[in-house]
Order: structure tokens, then sequence, then C-alpha cells
């Protein structure tokens, strides 16, 4: 069988090149064939006129060259891990065209996981929602909304895609209630792909970056929001003398840019080998609970996502109700009933995987 996976390809994002090689080798074991599709939602902007001049513009000024030179790098050392890790189709999609060939050739499409259904992303939703293949061929895994409820302007269209798919699960409860409200149907709330592979698996994986020195103590900071986890909060375990001998590694600082263009592998590593991990990330929160790190999580405020129903989705699934803007230090107990939450959890979306292939044992 041929399945290929449809969910956000551009970003240089973490927890989504994660998520994507999660997926794809969950459905390798199950024994099919897995590509992905590119889904080149910024092509046609990037072929501008207009788009050209101003990185040409960006690229010539002293003060943004240094910025220019680290997205590039970035962008590099993700290229690398895609083809490393990640199986592509030949079929890409973009904001104005599906190829037309694309439903021949496989046998299931599989939207998600991340936010494939953010309302207020630029997105061709025909793709990303399948309506390009047969209806028996459309399947969404642990997909996210990304917020807790669907514009008004947008609830019909949703409502038509929704009502498309063949079998639907999301990541989220919030998710759960916006399909509920808009087709009448409960689906399943299922672990993110991530959380498919053992903490042993991901490991495999791991890559140190050069430019860590030996076995020097570091916290690591991945903050993706405002600047707020960079004040008070980090002030205070800074100055507390568990963390007082440690570096500080900032990942999303642009203006240190042998840190901020790391790829993927090295930022499993990162999170294993750190001593504390700081974060607003739903990705770099799910990464520490697996390796059982000690870390600290503080909601990011996003003006169009909603990472409270991302989070607290996570803390039901792993029945780990731990509280936001603290040091989190996992107990025994609590990483004994996060394994069992994960036991229980992963034998359900497996199966979810073969129903909706149809793989009978």
């Amino acid at each position: 069988m041929n399945v290929c996976i449809v969910t956000i390809t551009e970003l240089e994002n973490f927890g989504n090149k994660l998520q994507n090689f999660a997926l794809q080798e969950e459905l390798k074991e199950l024994g099919v064939q897995v590509d992905t599709a590119p889904n080149l939602i910024n092509y046609e902007y990037r072929r501008k006129k207009s788009f050209v001049i101003k990185q040409i513009i960006a690229g010539v000024l002293h003060k943004n060259l240094r910025w220019r030179i680290a997205v590039l790098k970035k962008k590099h050392e993700f290229s690398k891990f895609d083809s490393r890790y990640l199986t592509f189709s030949q079929f890409a999609s973009t904001l104005s065209h599906i190829p037309s060939d694309l439903d021949e050739y496989y046998d299931l499409f599989i939207a998600g996981s991340d936010q494939i259904w953010n309302p207020y992303f630029t997105f061709n939703f025909d793709f990303n929602f399948l309506t390009f293949a047969k209806q028996d061929k459309r399947i969404a895994y642990a997909a996210s909304f990304g917020v807790e409820k669907i514009p008004d302007k947008m609830r019909s269209a949703f409502r038509t895609y929704l009502n498309g798919l063949k079998c639907i699960s999301v990541r989220e409860y919030a998710g759960q209630n916006i399909v509920k409200e808009l087709t009448g149907n409960q689906c399943k709330v299922l672990l993110d792909p991530t959380l498919l592979r053992t903490s042993e698996q991901w490991l495999q994986m791991e890559r140190k970056p050069r430019w860590i020195k030996g076995n020097e103590r570091f916290v690591l900071l991945y903050c993706l929001g405002d600047d707020t986890l960079k004040s008070e909060p980090l002030k205070r375990i800074l100055l507390s003398q568990q963390y007082s001998d440690c570096k500080m590694v900032d990942i999303n600082d642009m203006n240190d840019w042998r840190k901020y263009t790391i790829a993927p592998d090295h930022f499993i590593w990162l999170i294993h080998h750190a001593q504390l991990i700081i974060t607003d990330s739903f990705h770099a929160t799910v990464f520490s609970i697996l390796f059982e790190k000690s870390f600290f999580y503080a909601q990011r405020k996003d003006e169009n996502t909603s990472m409270s129903s991302r989070v607290s989705s996570l803390k039901s699934l792993l029945d780990f109700p731990f509280p936001d803007n603290e040091i989190i230090h996992p107990t025994q107990q609590d990483i004994a009933r996060v394994q069992m939450a994960l036991k229980r959890r992963k034998k359900e979306a497996i199966q979810y995987l073969k129903d909706a292939l149809e793989i009978h044992e």
C-alpha cells in the first residue's frame, strides 16, 4: 500500500519536522510505503519580483546581512535533515495548484499532525483537507486547528471539508469540540506523532552541536512567543544555586547564528542533555517529558493560536497535570504514570491507524 502524508513542509520548525518523521516511521512499521507531499505554500510568493527585490535589498544592507545568513543557513540545515530522514513525493502542491494525478498514485492520504487546519494560516485548505482524493482515501491523524473556535466566515467551508473525510482524529480536545459542533460527529483525540516513538528511538537520531564543548552544563531556552521568558522568571532560575554554574543556550536568538541554525536532530540532543528546559513550545515540552527532564513551561501569547488547548490536552492525555510557570522536576510517580498513559494512548493510536489502513491481523 502506498500512503501519502499531507502536512506542513516549508517551516523551519523542530516540532513540525519531528512529527512528520514520527508519523512516517510509525506507518512504515505497519508495513506500508510512505511519502510526504511537498506543501509549498510560499512557492508563488517567493517567485514574485517584489519578493526577490526585497531579498536582494535585505542581503546588501549590512544591518540585515547577519540575519539573512542565519535564515539561509537554518534552511540549509533543515534541508539536510529532510534529505536524511524524510521521503518526499514527486507530486508537490502550492497555494494555487494540486497535481491532477496525485490521487491516482496513492492508495491513501493522511492529513496531520501539527496545525494543518489553523484557519488563520495561509494554506491551500483544499489540499490540507485532501479534497483532491476520493473520500474513502481521506484520513486525518491527530490534526490540529490550533484554535478553540473557527471564525464565523469560515465555518461553512470547514464543515464541508470535515464532512468530506473518511476518518477524523485530532490532537486537542478543543479540536474535538470543533468537529462535534460543525459536523455533529464525535472524533478521537490522539497522541501527537512524536509521542508514538519511544525515548530510545529518538536518541538514535540525536546529534551533538559542534559548539557544545565537552560535558558543559547548560540550561536550554526555546521561546517562540514574546520575551517574557527572558525576563524575571529566567533571572530567578539562573540565580538559583542549582543552575548558577550553567551556561544559557538560547536556540531562537537570531543574533547568535550558530545556535539559531541548528537542525531537528540537534534539538533532540540539546533537550536530552540540558539540565533544564525553559520553553513556551508544545514540542519542547513533549520531548522534555519523554526524556524525563526538568522543565519550565509558560503559555505562549499568540493572537491566532491557542497554546492553552494544546498543552492542557497533552497534560490530560499523559495523565500529567503539571502547573505552568513553575520548574517541574518529574518524580518517579510522575514518570510511571506517564509511561502507563503513553502505553495505553499509543495502543489506541496504532489501532486507529490500522483501522484506517484496513490492516487486519
